[in-house]
């Protein structure tokens, strides 16, 4: 099976989102977790830094739909 330069390029994108929307949720995660260990304050960086990487995922996500409709 033969694929073209086109379709090579589309799957790279989608994998780059792919990497960006779960690497920006469990990054908040992690860093929170970390900040929580660090600071004794148990669940509130850890639940504050994944919402923030959900929305920040979202964001990503909304901005490639919008760029690709274009």
């Amino acid at each position: 099976m033969m694929l073209d330069r086109n379709s090579l390029l589309n799957s790279g994108r989608y994998l780059a989102l792919g990497f960006q929307i779960g690497g920006s949720i469990v990054g908040g995660l992690l860093v929170g977790y970390f900040l929580d260990d660090y600071l004794h304050t148990a669940p509130l960086f850890t639940l504050l830094l994944t919402i923030g990487g959900f929305i920040g995922a979202l964001r990503v996500l909304l901005w490639s739909l919008k760029k690709t409709s274009r």
